[in-house]
């Protein structure tokens, strides 16, 4: 560390109490600092009177002997700057777990705490953990203990299928908007596909096949108008293996907070909305279409 101004001496502390010349656990200081533990490091500098100059510099280092990696999950802070964990999205069915220290040293982990009754042993560490839930580490090298206690959950929200990156969309024609819209997770009154006329149908084809028990179908609403369609659902999207879920043909309900169909759990890879316009016009607006999956 170095003074940014002349005649200026910088004191320092490593308990996080206040730093300078009046604190005897304060140091001045001299020369580089080496830490070999976990450290609060807080300097300030003070001029020859001993009156503070400039404000603090503050920083933490923590000493973390086993490093984490996970493939498909982020991780969340709060508005200090504190870890909340990381948590990966309810639609990845899968999550891998890597553990790692520098020098390659054997690792053990367990999944239950280490009070947890009836006793369970330390697993050995052998290389990446695949996990599809939420799921606590107690991980440890040698006999000191456990060096990272961490978890790793899904995001507690029930997923949309339909934002999924590997779901694609068709639709029968565009009129105006744009089709990205309807999937966008968004719902916005101005950001909508429309199909005028007939035929006017929107399809999603989903990277796996999913049991789905629920849709949200929102249209543009603001003048009371009632939106009309049915949906179907499918394995393999050919002519004639369509499934009914959704009969909407003859709604005169408006579609304010959108349209909401709970039905019985169906295996599908297609979804298929056929718009048949609404009490005003021929239009058939998509604002967002969400499915949900009967398995979460």
């Amino acid at each position: 560390m170095k003074p940014n101004e002349a005649g200026v001496k910088a004191y320092f502390t490593e308990d996080g109490s206040l730093p300078g010349p009046t604190n005897p656990k304060s140091k001045p200081y001299d020369a580089p600092l080496v830490f070999t533990a976990a450290v609060s490091l807080r300097v300030q500098c003070f001029d020859a009177a001993g009156k503070p100059v400039g404000g603090e510099f503050l920083n933490s280092f923590v000493h973390m002997p086993i490093q984490m990696t996970i493939e498909g999950a982020d991780e969340k802070f709060d508005s200090l700057g504190r870890s909340r964990g990381r948590t990966f999205k309810a639609y990845r069915e899968q999550v891998v777990v890597k553990f790692s220290t520098p020098t390659g040293e054997k690792l053990r982990y367990r999944t239950t705490p280490p009070e947890a009754q009836p006793p369970t042993p330390d697993l050995e560490y052998t290389g990446p953990i695949t996990i599809d839930h939420g799921t606590s580490f107690w991980v440890g090298k040698g006999k000191d203990g456990y060096q990272l206690i961490t978890g790793v959950g899904d995001d507690g929200f029930t997923p949309n299928l339909l934002t999924d990156p590997g779901v694609e969309v068709s639709v029968s024609h565009t009129s105006a908007g744009d089709k990205k819209f309807i999937t966008d997770g968004y719902v916005d009154p101005g950001s909508h596909w429309n199909g005028v006329g007939q035929p006017a149908w929107v399809q999603f084809k989903l990277p796996n096949a999913k049991k789905i028990n629920k849709l949200a179908v929102f249209c543009w609403w603001g003048d009371g108008r009632a939106y009309r369609y049915h949906v179907e659902t499918s394995m393999t999207g050919k002519d004639g293996e369509w499934q009914p879920v959704v009969d909407m043909k003859q709604n005169a309900k408006p579609g304010d907070g959108g349209y909401v169909h709970e039905f019985s759990p169906v295996e599908c890879r297609f979804i298929r909305i056929s718009m048949l316009g609404n009490t005003t016009n021929d239009h058939n607006h998509l604002n967002e279409v969400r499915a949900f999956t009967a398995e979460q």
